[in-house]
């Protein structure tokens, strides 16, 4: 076996991060022969998918439900880690605190920090990132927020929802983290919630035509799509968009004239918008138990805000 990739470059390989990405990455590299050593700064794998308490950590909490068919994601990346002998490759609890390049040599040099304070630095030809794009909080720029007397949470530090029994809350954002977090703050008893949202957004269930949402479209279908994508991305646009508002209209008519979803809003953009796969949230809408408000315009008071609308 060559010591060197078809590119030139030699075959050991950093991989940083052990989540869905980091996995995949350790596990196809070693299938085509390279030395792969992977750094998670966390003592367990799978990324976001393993619930913690660490308000420092995004990650899902004990009752998230995937938005796929695999409910038991963090089970099934241990199985997956355990049964392709990934877990001896990558090294637990080591943070990646630095990374240099030496253009002359083609080579990364990668220096890393135990949880035990032990420093190291190693030399790779290759590096892969897989950090993953939700790992630090960004909070939206709201005119007069220093002036709101009341608990201001990023989803990243939402682990306790019993603690808000009794509130009133406002929930900034139609996702999917935020349909999770409506149910579980109405299953804590929260006194009242609002959803606060600039656009529209299409929810669809889990289950669609008694199969799991992501067995609706087959290979036959994904290959068709992807081919008039190509040629007529704005064809397929509009395909798209279609085939999911049918779907939402299928599963939850009371929402096709729902304020939340019609009005004065904006559209959102079919190029990048993800549907939001929730179960409960059309209910709460139409039931009244959530409130769906315009986007803040700015905060008024200790405890009041202004609404765009």
């Amino acid at each position: 076996m060559s010591a060197r990739g078809s590119d030139g470059l030699g075959k050991s390989v950093c991989v940083i991060g052990a989540g869905a990405f980091g996995l995949t990455a350790v596990k196809n590299f070693l299938e085509e022969g390279f030395q792969v050593t992977c750094f998670e700064r966390n003592s367990y794998i799978g990324g976001l998918w393993h619930s913690t308490l660490d308000p420092t950590q995004t990650s899902t909490l004990t009752g998230t439900v995937s938005n796929v068919s695999k409910h038991l994601v963090q089970d099934y990346f241990e199985l997956y880690a355990a049964h392709f002998n990934l877990n001896k490759h990558i090294h637990l609890s080591i943070s990646v605190t630095k990374i240099t390049r030496d253009d002359e040599q083609r080579k990364w040099i990668v220096t890393t920090k135990s949880s035990g304070g032990i420093s190291g630095t190693t030399t790779f030809d290759r590096l892969i990132m897989a950090t993953g794009s939700l790992s630090k909080p960004r909070l939206p720029n709201i005119a007069g927020l220093n002036g709101f007397r009341g608990e201001v949470v990023h989803s990243q530090n939402f682990k306790n929802p019993s603690q808000y029994a009794g509130q009133t809350i406002l929930v900034i954002g139609a996702g999917a983290t935020s349909a999770d977090s409506i149910g579980y703050l109405l299953d804590a008893s929260a006194a009242k919630v609002y959803l606060s949202h600039r656009r529209k957004f299409v929810v669809l269930p889990r289950i669609v035509r008694g199969k799991a949402l992501d067995h609706n479209v087959n290979i036959k279908l994904a290959i068709i799509g992807g081919f008039i994508g190509r040629f007529m991305p704005k064809v397929m646009l509009k395909l798209r968009s279609k085939m999911l508002q049918g779907w939402q209209n299928e599963a939850f008519p009371g929402l096709k004239d729902h304020p939340a979803l019609t009005g004065a809003r904006l559209s959102g953009n079919p190029e990048n918008s993800i549907p939001l796969i929730s179960d409960h949230l059309p209910d709460l809408l139409m039931s009244g138990k959530v409130e769906s408000v315009q986007g803040i315009a700015r905060i008024t008071g200790p405890y009041s805000v202004l609404l765009s609308d």
